[in-house]
């Protein structure tokens, strides 16, 4: 069938030239609709086969609730609600995670709770969709309160309940809190509740983002024994974010020296820690150590330099690594080496910037701002006006014969 999934028109005549199409196949050519994102196909394939005589199974049901969510159609997700009333479908975890996102998805938290109350088996999916749904509209006590409730229940919860709460709680401390208790201690003997090490790392993200980086150093600490670069990482972020460089570069040492390899993710938060700091010999040489660790320069490594050299006035060296970075396309990076200059008022600079990527109009942007914010308002003008004439040149025009 993978020609159905590559192929969508293709999978339609398919199934018009089966003489006998079985459910199996119907199936599969909706689940490729959707999947290639066009769910209102899929729904239109859905009632073909409907008409067809054939009746949906509990998984061509979920298929249809989930393509109704997608394309954005709460009338027909109704209606299939009642369908999987009349099949006893209700009741089956496919279905029913699929009838609760759907209402979840529409905003109709009253109907997705009656719905959540009469399920009488309330597996983990269940629940996590449950939670995700009032996360998503903004409700962290009511999202929390069902977690508590999850947790009662004796369902474990997995990684994804908690990658919802982190998710659509940073900036909700009690959130922080109560995963931290649950991860720590299992909140329950009767509860398998296993240390994801990526969970506690968005943990510790949480709580940088929330401005409570003793309690993300402190969560740190307490899970040293199961670090691994994506926690060090996430760690070494938080205390660049809140301006601890130093402490951020001895963490980097740290992590090295107890045999944790680096990542491009881990480098890319060094050199900007580095940037920020304006530690011009140390940036230096994290950028040069980068493939010492059998990693490639990314462009994102590159930006972080050129913003480095740029904050603290080094533009030819920065053009210099611009010209020299082997990307066909340097558009970004110039247009990161202006904002720096745009930052620091360097006006002479940025001009030169400017006019090394002429074609990009942002940079008519930033350096007509940075006119203005140094009270050069003719200078500013006269960038605007080039900035409307390029544009204007790039236009294309248009026949109107046949």
């Amino acid at each position: 069938m993978e020609p159905i999934q590559k192929d969508c028109g293709h999978a339609y005549h398919l199934i018009d030239e089966m003489p006998d199409p079985k459910l199996v196949s119907w199936t599969r050519t909706i689940s490729s609709y959707i999947k290639s994102g066009h769910a209102e196909l899929g729904l239109r394939e859905f009632r073909r086969m409907c008409e067809s005589g054939l009746r949906p199974n509990e998984y061509g049901l979920s298929l249809a609730l989930k393509a109704s969510r997608l394309a954005d159609e709460p009338a027909i997700g109704k209606f299939l609600h009642g369908l999987a009333i009349k099949a006893g479908f209700e009741a089956n975890s496919f279905c029913g995670t699929s009838i609760l996102d759907m209402y979840c998805k529409y905003g109709y938290m009253k109907e997705a709770q009656l719905f959540f109350d009469k399920a009488t088996v309330k597996c983990q999916a269940l629940w996590n969709s449950f939670i995700d749904g009032y996360s998503r509209h903004s409700n962290a006590h009511k999202a929390v309160k069902l977690f508590h409730q999850m947790l009662l229940s004796c369902t474990s919860p997995n990684c994804f309940t908690y990658t919802i709460l982190i998710k659509h709680g940073a900036g909700n401390l009690d959130i922080g809190f109560l995963l931290r208790l649950v991860l720590k201690t299992g909140y329950d003997s009767n509860l398998k509740v296993g240390v994801d090490i990526t969970v506690c790392s968005l943990i510790i993200d949480m709580y940088c983002k929330c401005g409570s980086i003793k309690d993300a150093r402190q969560f740190f600490n307490e899970m040293r024994e199961q670090h691994n670069v994506i926690s060090h990482t996430a760690m070494i972020s938080g205390f660049s974010q809140h301006g601890l460089v130093l402490i951020a570069l001895h963490l980097f040492e740290e992590m090295k020296e107890s045999g944790v390899k680096p990542d491009g993710i881990t480098f890319v938060e060094i050199l900007s820690a580095c940037s920020h700091f304006g530690l011009v010999k140390e940036g230096w040489e994290y950028f040069e150590s980068i493939t010492d660790y059998g990693l490639e320069k990314t462009m994102s490594h590159y930006a972080c330099m050129v913003d480095l050299l740029g904050r603290v006035g080094l533009v030819e060296k920065a053009k210099d690594l611009i010209n020299n970075a082997p990307f066909p396309l340097k558009t970004s990076l110039w247009r990161t080496l202006l904002g720096a200059c745009n930052k620091h008022g360097d006006v002479k600079n940025a001009e030169i910037i400017y006019k090394s990527e002429p074609n990009d109009t942002s940079n008519y942007v930033m350096l007509s701002n940075l006119c203005s914010s140094n009270s050069m308002w003719d200078h500013s003008l006269e960038v605007k006006r080039k900035m409307k004439q390029e544009f204007m040149n790039k236009i294309p025009g248009y026949s109107w014969i046949a």
